[in-house]
This record gives structure tokens, sequence and C-alpha cells, in this order.
């Protein structure tokens, strides 16, 4: 309950930060621009060291960009990349669009006075992005600490357990994604890393010995127990993998009262795919 108080308090205090996307410094976006008689221009432009809000729409071979904080942030003077070429229907409707786009597929021409032949054309954009998110969680390792208690006259060793359980968690999540001007070997543009913390619920089994509930049973049984807790998750696209805390309870209150770790902590390796964000 504690540790669920405090990713409330978290996720209040960096709410308004939640869905935002900032452009990456020193990134390269482009605009095109008709110059008439059926001609265009691209300009390049570059976010410098500014922190750039901006919204990203995926759409057909290109990522749209718009730059949403223009009051405080905005991109250095353009580049001149390539001017004066007839512009096909992509880049017609590009400019009639009026936002920035990446990746840029027209490099600039050989001793066109006109172009910056200087420049090269950037591999990748980079941007981060904050958000909730809803996960699809599951714990396939637990360790329980050797648990010891005086009174009870019990001593038990460290415990490594594989078991199965599935649930779900929210959190928060940052996103550091990247989008490529050619496709990776397996035809995808874009990729990301994460890192996330979240809260969770599920719901599994777990092996309740005689000796934790002080042979009251004298057989062992896997019981339906359900686990609270928090896990903090590094993740790449939608896969995520990481460490948690938890706690079980098992939903037979007869047994659970009476065995030993009913509540007490456990640490695990979570796995985590995500629903929404």
């Amino acid at each position: 309950m504690k540790t669920l108080l405090i990713l409330i308090v978290v996720a209040v205090a960096f709410s308004g930060c939640i869905n935002q996307k900032y452009l990456s410094k020193n990134q390269s976006v482009f605009k095109v621009e008709l110059t008439g008689n059926n001609k265009a221009r691209i300009l390049a432009y570059n976010s410098g060291n500014n922190k750039i809000h901006i919204s990203v729409k995926d759409s057909a071979d290109v990522l749209l960009i718009q730059n949403k904080d223009t009051s405080k942030a905005k991109f250095v003077l353009p580049t001149i990349v390539q001017a004066d070429f007839h512009p096909d229907a992509r880049y017609i409707n590009l400019a009639a669009k009026k936002k920035y786009y990446f990746p840029e597929t027209q490099f600039p021409a050989q001793n066109d006075s006109n172009s910056n032949n200087a420049f090269v054309s950037p591999q990748k954009l980079r941007y981060s992005v904050n958000n909730f998110v809803l996960q699809a969680v599951t714990t396939p390792i637990k360790v329980r600490p050797a648990f010891t208690k005086a009174r009870l006259k019990d001593s038990l060793s460290l415990q490594a357990l594989a078991e199965l359980n599935v649930g779900i968690s929210i959190g928060l999540k940052r996103t550091w994604g990247a989008y490529k001007a050619k496709p990776y070997e397996n035809g995808q543009k874009g990729r990301s890393i994460s890192l996330s913390g979240t809260s969770f619920v599920s719901f599994g089994g777990t092996t309740v010995r005689p000796i934790t509930i002080r042979y009251y049973r004298p057989f062992e049984k896997t019981e339906p127990a359900i686990s609270y807790g928090a896990c903090v998750l590094f993740g790449f696209n939608g896969i995520n993998i990481g460490l948690s805390l938890g706690t079980d309870h098992l939903i037979n209150r007869e047994i659970g009262k009476r065995w030993i770790y009913d509540g007490s902590l456990w640490y695990g390796v979570t796995i985590a795919y995500d629903l929404a964000r």
C-alpha cells in the first residue's frame, strides 16, 4: 500500500509532463516550400540545444512533426538542402500539410549553387515521450527471503520459485524513440527503449507446504493467490522486463491466516507487454 501511494504521488507530481513529446537536441527536420512555376525547395531545420515540444504523426513513409510550443522554443534558421526542383505528388502533399517532416530523401544536387552540399542527411530522428502506461504482466520467478520467527520456532531458508500468474499494471513510462531514414532489417523504421515504474495486481497460484502453515494440513497444495506490488521495467519497443517487489495473499483465508508468507515481501523478475500508452 505504501508503495502504491508513493507511485500515485509521483504520478501527480509529473502529471504536467504526461503524454508530452520532446525533440532531442541537435535533430534535423524538414519542410517543403512551393516557390511557384511548379517548383519547390526543401529546408532543413535544426533543434539546436532547445527543448522543443512536438507532436508526431506517422504518415505513410514519413513522420509529420509539429512544433507545439512556438512561444518558447523555435527551430534555428533553415539551411537550403535543395532548391528549384520539380516536386512530385509526395512533396506537394507535404507542402500542403504545412508541417515539418522526417526523413528527407532528396539529397542536395551536385554542383547546385542553391544547395548546401556540406549538409549530410541525418540517419535517425530522436525524441522522447512521458506517458501513463497500462501493461499485461507476469512474474515467473519469485524469491522469498529467508524467514525466521523465534516465537514460531520456524526457520526457512531463502526460496526461489517458478510460479504461474498473470495480471495488469499501471504507471509512468519514459520512452526514447528513434525513427530511421531507412528501414531496419525487419522492415521497421521506428524503435524505442523505455524505463517505467508501475504498480501491479496479479492472480495466480503458489505452492503451500505443510511447514509454512504449521502443519494445519499435512500435504502440499497449490493455492490461488492475489499479488500486489510495484516494479521497475526496462523496455524495448512494447516488451518490458525488470525487477519487482510484491506480496502474496491467499484467497482461501482459512489457510491464508495460517500461512507464514501471507503478506510477506518477495522479490521477482517481471515481464510486461504494453496494452495502452
